[in-house]
């Protein structure tokens, strides 16, 4: 009996699951949802260097659309094709459907109210690169990242809406705050508050949206091609057959 590797290491070939614990909460969510367990047979691919899209996601839902920061969109798992991937990983262009959202059941809530949650369908229509938002607050310009702007939600008349989507001139009220109390006090000291009004004043695009590495474990389980990267791949622990 040959000693177990973890799937970050292991050649390619066939494994039996030995162990799946992962010190991170978030990513053994991660692991719970690929339904991984000991007892499980995998099919190791190899180890890669993939290119993902940089820059938060303009999404297309059946519901509408909606700005998507890279750090929200890795926690949300979709299906493409027999791939499962995270949504950050998708490029403009391409579609799946949602099949879990990382980070527990506050992560959850925060996407439903976004109807991003499993089952829905969603496209990704293009990747922002270095886009910032230009909005008045108190008479006082305030600059804002698409993904920092995307979790604020305001009220423009009966629509519920992230002030991404507001055209150079429109106003609106600060509705809500979608984020952690670190996003909340972040926003806070330029001013973003439920009850204030904010207006757009301009949006400045540095260049077209480029893609950066990302080293991923590929596998197959149960039929199904997943990707891992490295750090979470190594909480999974194999014996070969």
């Amino acid at each position: 009996m040959t000693a177990p590797v973890s799937l970050k290491d292991a050649p390619p070939g066939r494994y039996r699951v030995v162990g799946v614990e992962a010190e991170e909460k978030e990513d053994q969510s991660l692991l719970d949802n690929l339904g991984l367990k000991p007892g499980d047979l995998v099919e190791v691919l190899h180890a890669s260097e993939r290119e993902i899209p940089a820059g938060p996601l303009l999404l297309k839902l059946p519901t509408g659309k909606v700005v998507l920061g890279r750090g929200m969109a890795q926690l949300i798992q979709v299906q493409m094709g027999e791939k499962i991937l995270c949504l950050n990983e998708l490029f403009p262009g391409e579609n799946g459907k949602i099949v879990a959202v990382l980070g527990g059941e506050k992560n959850l809530k925060l996407f439903e109210r976004l109807h991003l949650k499993p089952g829905v369908k969603v496209w990704v229509e293009s990747v922002f690169q270095d886009e910032l938002l230009y909005l008045a607050i108190d008479g006082k310009e305030e600059v804002f990242g698409e993904g920092e702007a995307a979790k604020i939600w305001v009220r423009k008349g009966q629509q519920l809406i992230q002030p991404n989507f507001l055209k150079p001139g429109e106003s609106a009220v600060v509705e809500d705050i979608l984020g952690g109390d670190l996003v909340v006090e972040n926003l806070r000291k330029k001013g973003v508050i439920p009850g204030k009004t904010i207006t757009f004043l301009r949006k400045e695009s540095s260049q077209e949206w480029t893609v950066v590495p990302r080293q991923v474990v590929g596998a197959v389980h149960n039929g199904k091609e997943f990707f891992l990267c490295q750090e979470v791949a190594s909480a999974i622990l194999l014996e070969k057959i």
